[in-house]
């Protein structure tokens, strides 16, 4: 295991009150580690059989998920709290650009009008002890004095990271594309769009609410 923390530095969109730009930091990471890799290190340090595993972990998600719909919390002792996210579904205006909803009168808010955004999570004290007991060494991953953008990845690396990815997994979406391959949403829409219009198309495109939903071809 390693103990040494990347970071990049990057700019905020808005600058602070006296109009001058402002920096933020992220931890910049290498391409996520699917269900497969995960499986092989617990059968292989833990004798577990890779094909329970697997059971366990889509068992574990779809009940996380059908128990969070049924309005109860998820907390498994060691790990942390999974919940909910809700917020309000997006408007277009007369244009078609997104506007973000506003109410002034709490009467008006409906069903309608609300939309799960994400499952979150919140580790127990256990889990971030894990995390927290060693003293990490912290590596500028963009070199100093210089502000990070997106990681630079090819075509051929991101495809091959797609079609690991969609061995366990029927669609993706920007977000999810973002954090696989540790680049901004700029250049994650930017080749989501690329894999679709391309010939012949790598993905395809569909929504869900408001949503873009992007499967495999």
């Amino acid at each position: 295991m390693g103990n040494k923390i990347k970071f990049g530095i990057h700019s905020n969109p808005l600058p602070d009150k006296e109009g001058r730009e402002t920096y933020h930091v992220r931890h910049e990471t290498d391409l996520a580690l699917n269900l497969d890799y995960i499986v092989d290190q617990v059968r292989r340090y833990n004798e577990a059989e890779a094909s329970h595993v697997k059971t366990v972990v889509d068992v574990l998600r779809k009940h996380i998920v059908e128990t969070l719909t049924d309005n109860h919390n998820v907390h498994i002792d060691g790990l942390g709290n999974f919940y909910l996210k809700l917020g309000f579904r997006k408007r277009t205006d007369e244009n078609g650009l997104e506007v973000k909803p506003h109410f002034t009168d709490p009467s008006k808010i409906t069903g309608n009008d609300i939309v799960v955004e994400t499952i979150n999570f919140t580790p127990d004290e256990e889990f971030l002890k894990l995390l927290l007991k060693k003293n990490y060494h912290y590596v500028n991953a963009t070199g100093r004095g210089k502000v990070g953008h997106s990681a630079k990845v090819n075509k051929e690396q991101i495809i091959a990271g797609l079609d690991q990815y969609f061995l366990n997994h029927d669609h993706i979406l920007r977000g999810q594309m973002q954090s696989l391959f540790g680049i901004t949403r700029y250049m994650a829409e930017k080749w989501l769009d690329e894999l679709c219009s391309q010939a012949p198309p790598y993905l395809r495109v569909g929504k869900i609410a408001n949503t873009l939903v992007y499967y495999p071809v």
